[in-house]
């Protein structure tokens, strides 16, 4: 019985500590789908392709969008002309480095604040990497799938009619009133969409909590590779919003040190399962598979030393 109510606390506690962010995170990012376009991404993008790169690299600090959400307009941004180091790059640091997930990360770790930073630095370094190595060994080249639909959990924001052109082809949001609307509509669906996977991935976390010991992880002798390699599948299974993901890891550091979560609070946000069958429907399938081992092996090498050195 008490093996029971630890559970119901640990997953309780994860919860409520995460959805405050989580709902945070579903208002901005709804905000953003509503009222800022990919055009508007586009006009501030240098045209130096390597520039571009480390540009958009920052942009996740002033587009707080969660991974669900980023794939449509990294499509739009490719279709209106960005180079594809750029959008990836981008579509890469903006689920890491935007202020909500930090936050959430730094408060979910206080009074450890290297986690935060550590965080926010490698996920700068692999979206950056990324875009470099795309663009160096693939020319920019991207193939797009003509059917372009969501198969997974996240709401198809595409879909939407956000906006209408003038005559001028320019574009002008539609009425307050139709823009409200429309952003409840954003901010309940990825609420909700999301929240699905925060549940599970605090489950798992109560379980792991609950019913395995510190003392079994450290007697099993866990080499920093296997935490790392360990760490990167458990945020790719997990799948869980990158708002709510900090609080989920946090409790592993009940079994685990803090900075060995550093894979799983890089890797999480950049790839997942949900994130993968976004980018199948979006993009022809080499491209992804293309773009799942560079971000993968980027990952690995770049928070493994965070694992050795802890």
């Amino acid at each position: 019985m008490s093996s029971i109510n630890n559970f119901t606390v640990i997953f309780l506690s994860i919860l409520i500590e995460a959805m405050p962010f989580m709902l945070i995170g579903a208002i901005v990012s709804a905000l953003i789908e509503v009222f800022i376009s990919p055009e508007v991404i586009y006009r501030f993008l240098p045209k130096n392709k390597i520039m571009s790169i480390f540009l958009c690299g920052l942009m996740g600090l002033i587009f707080p969008v969660c991974e669900c959400a980023i794939v449509p307009v990294v499509r739009r941004l490719v279709k209106k002309g960005v180079p594809f180091s750029s959008a990836l790059t981008f579509m890469l640091s903006v689920p890491v480095l935007n202020p909500v997930v930090l936050s959430s990360t730094f408060i979910a770790f206080y009074p450890d604040k290297r986690i935060a930073i550590l965080r926010g630095i490698m996920g700068y370094i692999v979206a950056v990497s990324s875009g470099i190595i795309w663009h160096r060994f693939f020319k920019d080249s991207i193939s797009m799938e003509e059917k372009y639909c969501f198969h997974s959990c996240c709401h198809d924001h595409s879909n939407h009619d956000h906006t209408v052109t003038d005559h001028t082809g320019q574009f002008k949001h539609k009425k307050n009133g139709v823009n409200i609307m429309l952003l409840l509509d954003h901010a309940v669906e990825e609420f909700f969409d999301t929240g699905k996977y925060l549940i599970a991935g605090s489950i798992f976390a109560a379980l792991m909590q609950t019913f395995i010991p510190r003392e079994m992880i450290t007697n099993m002798g866990m080499s920093p590779l296997v935490i790392t390699v360990f760490m990167m599948a458990l945020a790719y299974v997990l799948s869980i919003c990158s708002e709510a993901d900090a609080f989920v890891a946090r409790s592993f550091a009940s079994i685990l040190k803090n900075t060995d979560t550093i894979p799983f609070l890089v890797y999480g946000p950049v790839l997942d399962i949900k994130l993968t069958f976004m980018l199948m429907g979006a993009f022809e399938k080499k491209s992804v598979l293309k773009i799942m081992f560079i971000v993968t092996f980027l990952v690995f090498l770049i928070t493994l030393p965070a694992v050795i050195l802890r």
